[in-house]
């Protein structure tokens, strides 16, 4: 796959650079920035438009992808929106540092309800 990517950008098909910037750029296109008030300001989804499942390691990836291209391309939007994210993920951390299996972006789903309990279960690394 390397070598697929670096026969590509030496025939100028794709340049380094343009594929960070590429990369990097969809991300930004997943993240909702859109209203501050909304809880889930700041996340990133791999889709376009308002979040529906947020994980907090896609987020972390993509946290360091925007950091990766920031540097590379020299572009303080890709850290500031990188710190944007990050900044989501902090609200929506436990308290013992953990996240929940139920990625919503919004408030934990009722726990009064037995059809629920797998969603209040911590991710098994945080078990």
């Amino acid at each position: 796959m390397t070598a697929l990517f670096i026969s590509c950008c030496r025939k100028g098909r794709l340049t380094v650079k343009g594929k960070i910037r590429k990369e990097a750029n969809y991300i930004l296109s997943c993240q909702y920035a859109a209203n501050p008030n909304n809880p889930a300001y700041g996340a990133i989804n791999n889709a376009r438009g308002k979040p529906n499942w947020i994980s907090p390691r896609e987020n972390a990836l993509a946290i360091l992808g925007l950091l990766i291209a920031s540097e590379k391309l020299d572009n303080a939007i890709y850290k500031e929106r990188a710190e944007l994210a990050a900044d989501y993920l902090i609200r929506v951390q436990d308290l013992d540092g953990a996240w929940y299996n139920q990625y919503s972006y919004t408030t934990p789903v009722d726990p009064a309800n037995p059809k629920n309990i797998k969603a209040l279960w911590k991710s098994p690394t945080h078990a």
